[in-house]
């Protein structure tokens, strides 16, 4: 009857009323006691705490249960251990891990979404990784260590190079990071199965007890160089294909899964070649403006760009010298990503940053995991001598200077350590000279003691020489020309030469001018000489190439050593 409904119309409005007095009385209190500490803090001129204090409340009242911080590594490289030549970079993987605890316990704290990634190329680049016959066999269970602290991982082109390796990677290092270890286009040749997983959901629990929904997606660019028993998918044939995993599976599992924002975890350079863009736009085609992170790698820079308003990529250098930062809050209310409180940075790898960034001190900053894993990384270090002593550098030679300049790494590579070394050995052989990548070198030879962890650092692949016999000046310098415009031209813009400018061309020389009738032995390693067959193939079909070991039998890595150890003595 109508009395009994306003009676419970009244009983309705008289609790809303009394929640809403409860709620206020509530802020009102824990306004005054604030305030109150405040004053106390003052009143003791407490200034340190106070601002403190400040800083957390301040956190706690405006940190949406939406918001995400994400951290990004990619092309390690084997760089778990600090870098000595870096002193202002001091951190090693045991300080990075009881980081990682840290941000962790953080974000729990705070209701944040977390997300750690890592974007390939774990080996090639240091003793630990590469003084053993198998290439990773104790970076791999470094790496394995800080599984539950990554959200997921994908595959770079060094870890899918070599057969050994791989099997290594399948052997220990799938099993720990599966199913988060993302490798959409890398297929067995076997099996034809996928190496990894194609592409992996996450539901975060919100403090509200609602969920946010991810897809996280993994691939590498169109490597050729991958190892025998693998096959890598062209990405534009993997997006495309209306057949395929990606278009009949993982777009539509966006929307079957109510999905909120998508990550694509890429061992892709974001300036060279079209993978990345064509990633993009296929999964923009389905879905135009739902929140997209590219993370990408492979480049070896500190870059990033806005694709749109709701999309972006970032890379983070090499050699854990950086990592990556993202925030933002989900976007709402017909905000975009690019308005939702978004902060990009890199992260120079410092104790002092990790120390402000977990409001931690030298004293308690070091975790009990931290600790085991520097013991594990000094216990392997030892093991492999790494600390033995080569030899002495009279001085700095650096890889991205003039080749006309003396402390030039190059110059000195071509006109001291390969006759020296490598060319002596075969006398017989007229009109030598070396060609190579302008990444066969990864560091710099510092001045001052040379030790055997150096020699990796400064070329970690230990590629032997093969050498190209007789080969025409007018023909290798067509193919020279040839293979160097397919790497001059990166959006539109021309790379400078190297005998003029402080950047190199891809492919760079002994300076010694290339006569068109005189014939030469053209020195290579494995590698390189595999690109130069595809150039001279593709310019003079009716011919045969073919290129041969060097009688030295040196590699590039031992011809360094050996150069160190003969030519730069300790006094």
């Amino acid at each position: 009857n109508n009395k009994s409904f306003t009676t419970f119309c009244l009983s309705c409005f008289f609790l809303l009323l009394l929640i809403q007095l409860s709620i206020f009385f509530l802020f009102l209190i824990c306004f005054w006691i604030i305030i109150i500490i405040i004053i106390i803090m003052l009143q003791f001129n407490n200034t340190k705490i106070l601002v403190k204090f400040v800083f957390f409340v301040f956190l706690f009242s405006f940190v949406n249960n939406q918001t995400f911080n994400i951290y990004h590594t990619t092309d390690v490289h084997g760089w778990v251990n600090g870098h000595k030549h870096l002193p202002h970079l001091n951190a090693d993987f045991g300080d990075y891990i009881s980081f990682l605890e840290h941000v962790h316990n953080i974000s729990d704290e705070n209701n944040i979404n977390l997300l750690v990634h890592d974007t390939g190329d774990v080996v090639d680049g240091t003793g630990l990784s590469d003084a053993t016959a198998v290439h990773g066999k104790y970076i791999l269970p470094i790496f394995n260590q800080l599984r539950e602290y990554y959200t997921s991982a994908t595959m770079g082109n060094h870890d899918v190079e070599h057969v050994e390796t791989l099997k290594l990677y399948n052997d220990t290092y799938l099993p720990i990071w599966y199913p988060n270890y993302l490798t959409g286009n890398i297929r067995w040749k076997d099996t034809d199965e996928i190496l990894g997983n194609t592409f992996e959901l996450f539901s975060l629990k919100q403090a509200d007890s609602s969920n946010i929904n991810l897809i996280v997606f993994g691939f590498i660019y169109n490597f050729d160089h991958n190892s025998d028993d693998t096959i890598i998918d062209n990405i534009e044939d993997v997006v495309t294909d209306p057949n395929g995993w990606f278009q009949t599976k993982g777009l539509p599992a966006v929307k079957d899964n109510d999905v909120q924002m998508i990550i694509v975890e890429s061992h892709i350079d974001p300036y060279s070649g079209d993978e990345l863009n064509q990633i993009y736009y296929s999964i923009r085609k389905a879905y135009p403006d739902i929140p997209l992170v590219l993370l990408s790698g492979h480049g070896h820079k500190l870059r990033f760009k806005w694709f749109d308003d709701n999309s972006f990529t970032i890379e983070s250098g090499k050699y854990f010298q950086e990592i990556g930062f993202m925030s933002f809050d989900l976007p709402k209310n017909g905000k975009t990503l690019k308005e939702s409180n978004f902060v990009q940075k890199w992260i120079p790898t410092s104790l002092k940053n990790f120390y402000d960034i977990t409001n931690k001190t030298e004293e308690n900053f070091l975790t009990k995991k931290g600790q085991a894993l520097k013991d594990e990384i000094q216990y392997y270090s030892n093991m492999l001598n790494l600390n033995r002593i080569l030899g002495c550098s009279p001085m700095t030679y650096k890889l991205h200077q003039n080749l006309t300049d003396d402390n030039s790494f190059y110059k000195l590579m071509f006109n001291e350590i390969m006759p020296k070394i490598v060319f002596s050995q075969a006398p017989q052989l007229t009109n030598q000279f070396l060609i190579t990548n302008d990444q066969m070198l990864r560091s710099n030879l510092y001045e001052g003691t040379v030790v055997y962890n150096d020699l990796f650092t400064i070329d970690p692949f230990n590629s032997t020489f093969f050498y190209y016999p007789n080969l025409q000046g007018d023909i290798f310098n067509n193919a020279l020309t040839y293979l160097n415009a397919q790497s001059y031209i990166v959006k539109g813009k021309v790379r400078d030469s190297c005998y003029h400018y402080t950047k190199l061309p891809y492919f760079i020389h002994t300076d010694i001018p290339i006569k068109a009738n005189t014939y030469y032995n053209v020195v290579c390693t494995s590698y390189d000489c595999q690109t130069i067959l595809g150039g001279l193939n593709y310019l003079y079909p009716d011919m045969t190439f073919n290129y041969v070991i060097h009688p030295s039998h040196k590699s590039d890595t031992t011809s360094i050593e050996d150069y160190i150890i003969k030519y730069m003595p300790c006094n």
